[in-house]
């Protein structure tokens, strides 16, 4: 994607044809880390959402999604929908390429990064994706495996998840972290994902809103539609 000052744009277009237009996402799971030390160092300015909104239940709100990772999860599956927005908490870190088994340049080429807690040693679940600031919209679906398209409607977006055990998770995002699911049982994994948005889009950080539903497991996929993320981002790039 071109990025300038941390801005993204689209021109034209309307959601009904969203159902049109053809494009297929990538998606890999973790694998060991192969980069060079060298290439897995850079630091990284991620835009947390301040705000949050949704459906979800008082013991598991909306607003748990809001800034940095803190173990604080919230339900987006099913009936449960989730809007995250204003993207200013900013905050830097030096080795997230590194902690997510990717070189500094593979995560700077992606614009949206999120974590969720999952009880299976697997990536962030099937999920649904739409992001708008007003003026233009982008938006796709992610089933956990790249051979199978987005059942509800053919993607714009590029995706690439992945997983890492909650005590990496709670070493780089702070030690007290703990993470459980809707029984209140404490969770042992953290899947993430990353988004690429297109070249052709071009959206203000500060006025992006973005919601997140879960998605009925597809025929063929491994992953459940569950998600039930931690944290939302933006990477901003200078």
């Amino acid at each position: 994607m071109t990025h300038g000052r941390g801005h993204w744009s689209l021109r034209g277009g309307a959601f009904a044809a969203l159902v049109t237009l053809f494009a297929a996402f990538h998606a890999s799971a973790q694998t060991p880390c192969r980069a060079a030390a060298s290439e897995l160092a850079g630091r990284m300015t991620i835009a947390w959402a301040e705000g949050a909104d949704g459906n979800q239940d008082a013991t598991r709100p909306a607003n748990n999604v809001r800034f940095a990772p803190d173990g604080k999860t919230t339900d987006a599956s099913g009936s449960n929908w989730l809007l995250a927005d204003s993207f200013k908490r900013k905050a830097t870190y030096d080795t997230l390429a590194a902690k997510l088994c990717l070189s500094a340049r593979d995560l700077k080429a992606y614009d949206i990064i999120a974590f969720e807690g999952n009880s299976q040693k697997q990536q962030f679940e099937n999920s649904i994706w739409f992001l708008t600031d007003n003026n233009v919209w982008a938006a796709g679906t992610f089933t956990g495996s790249p051979e199978l398209p987005g059942p509800v409607f053919p993607t714009q977006l590029n995706f690439r998840a992945g997983w890492m055990p909650v005590s990496d998770y709670r070493h780089f995002f702070g030690e007290k972290i703990e993470i459980r699911n809707a029984e209140n049982k404490l969770i042992d994994n953290v899947g993430w994902i990353l988004i690429d948005l297109p070249d052709t889009v071009k959206m203000d950080p500060a006025s992006v809103k973005l919601f997140l539903n879960g998605l009925h497991k597809p025929k063929g996929s491994k992953f459940e539609g569950s998600p039930e993320p931690d944290a939302i981002g933006m990477i901003v790039h200078n």
